[in-house]
């Protein structure tokens, strides 16, 4: 990472308003909407030194939660900063450098591309830049790295608001930003997760916002949930609003998507059931790597068959529920458990003694694979012969590669199975 000079980082309200008195005739025009009404703004050639990011920018929010927590800070933190001061700059610069959806406009201006005039950055007429923090990063970085190579990156294009605005009238701006295509890259989910849950929380509807950011009341209600839920599973692993590590070390995005859905899936007869998949759930993905390894799956399809055969899977973990301490209850955000017709029969427990990860996702594939044999044994009549074949043939590669297996919880197999044998053979 490239250590910006102080001068670099951006100039004070007042003395940017100074410099702006004086700049040259502007060399085009920007056509946009701001709180309301249409403006035709005049596109000037400004000193990237000069300008200011924006802390409250979206694509820096997942790491204001984290800069909190790592650095042991008040949860008020970022309500008293200076946002002129230099060294609150360093730091939003630092975020944006780490920010994983920058990677192509770096290597888009490494390639030497010029800045296109009809996609300026726009900033308050005091200095601090709405749209175009990301590009504003990288112009930074290649120029302090390379002053003579990158010298067109020295000034950006600029169009300046007519005036200042509210936060309101910022975040609205910025999401009309994103439509209009002046920002290359869309904000991720995390990203427009985070907004949509503050937008939510500052009295904006879920159609309101669905309106402002052309999608529908049900993308951004999913939005919303999937954030929360998100936020339940890094206080689970005692790491809360540490997005990155979402995106990052977790690895997670898929999994929540299909965590949401269970859910609010067909599956779940009651709010206990949501408990335990959470919290089954939340096991598998924080522990993903030992609970797929070797197993040829993944976290988010255990998941999905983990919903199906809830009833038939211990929870040794029920002391881990986040409802309590740990954190709000998702459950609250979610559709109202729809009443099932008749009374389903409770699944058999599958024979497995839970004790970390890899042991809950052994049970759910045994258990799903139980499942699907059971509706073959029902309609096929030779299935218990083939099935002995096939176990036959197990047992073999078992004894043959015998120095090479986890002998952890065999005996109790082999006793019940010598038993259900025996169950057979009388049968016979």
């Amino acid at each position: 990472m490239v250590n910006l000079p102080d001068g670099m980082l951006g100039l004070s309200s007042t003395a940017f308003k100074q410099l702006i008195d004086n700049l040259d005739p502007g060399k085009g025009i920007k056509d946009l909407m701001w709180k309301g009404h249409r403006h035709e703004l005049s596109i000037y050639t400004i000193p990237i030194s000069a300008l200011r990011y924006n802390f409250r920018n979206v694509r820096v929010k997942p790491w204001r939660g984290q800069h909190v927590h790592e650095n042991d800070l008040a949860e008020d933190y970022w309500e008293t900063v200076d946002e002129e001061a230099k060294s609150t700059q360093r730091i939003i610069n630092d975020f944006l450098v780490k920010n994983p959806d920058r990677k192509e406009a770096l290597k888009f201006f490494m390639r030497g591309e010029p800045q296109s005039i009809n996609e300026p950055l726009i900033c308050t007429p005091g200095g601090k830049v709405i749209n175009g923090n990301q590009r504003l990063c990288v112009y930074r970085e290649l120029y302090t790295l390379d002053k003579g190579k990158y010298a067109h990156l020295e000034h950006a294009y600029v169009a300046i608001l007519p005036n200042e605005g509210s936060f309101s009238d910022e975040r609205k701006f910025e999401s009309s930003c994103q439509l209009e295509g002046l920002e290359a890259i869309f904000f991720d989910w995390v990203q427009q997760g985070l907004q949509d849950e503050e937008d939510s929380g500052a009295g904006e509807t879920a159609e309101q916002i669905a309106q402002r950011t052309s999608r529908t009341a049900a993308d951004v209600k999913e939005s919303v949930r999937k954030i929360t839920l998100s936020r339940e599973f890094l206080e689970y692993c005692e790491r809360p609003e540490c997005w990155q590590d979402l995106r990052v070390e977790y690895n997670v995005t898929q999994a929540v998507k299909t965590l949401d859905n269970e859910l609010n899936g067909r599956h779940i007869k009651g709010e206990e059931d949501r408990k335990k998949l959470k919290i089954l759930s939340f096991r598998l993905m924080r522990d993903s790597e030992e609970a797929t390894k070797g197993k040829g799956t993944s976290v988010h399809l255990l998941i999905t068959k983990l919903a199906r055969e809830l009833d038939a899977i211990d929870d040794p973990w029920s002391s881990d529920d986040t409802s309590g301490e740990g954190g709000e209850d998702v459950d609250s955000i979610l559709q109202p458990v729809k009443p099932r017709r008749g009374k389903k029969e409770q699944k058999k427990k599958v024979e497995v003694e839970i004790k970390d990860s890899s042991d809950l996702a052994d049970a759910v594939i045994i258990a799903d694979e139980r499942t699907k044999g059971e509706t073959v044994a029902r309609n096929q009549n030779n299935y218990a012969k083939r099935q002995l074949k096939v176990m036959n043939s197990s047992l073999d590669n078992i004894l043959s590669n015998w120095e090479k297996q986890n002998t952890k919880g065999i005996k109790t197999a082999v006793k019940n199975a010598i038993n259900k044998l025996k169950k057979i053979g009388d049968k016979l």
